[in-house]
């Protein structure tokens, strides 16, 4: 329907969910940066959520793409 959204990523990979859009996204490969560096290196969604700051840098970057 014209103007009703679907529930899938534009990547066309999976649905528009935090875990995607953090972790496995291919559209923000490059982006991820900031939060690898939140999260020691390695991208693991609980590390990236488990403190209210890097809870915090996480909100604020999913924001900031506008994926939110």
């Amino acid at each position: 329907m014209p103007g009703i959204e679907t529930g899938l990523c534009s990547c066309g990979n999976s649905f528009k969910i935090p875990r995607h859009i953090l972790i496995y996204c291919k559209k923000e490969q490059v982006q991820r940066e900031e939060l690898r560096r939140v999260s020691g290196g390695c991208l693991d969604f609980k590390k990236l959520l488990n403190t209210l700051e890097k809870a915090g840098v996480t909100s604020h970057w999913i924001v900031y793409l506008g994926r939110l």
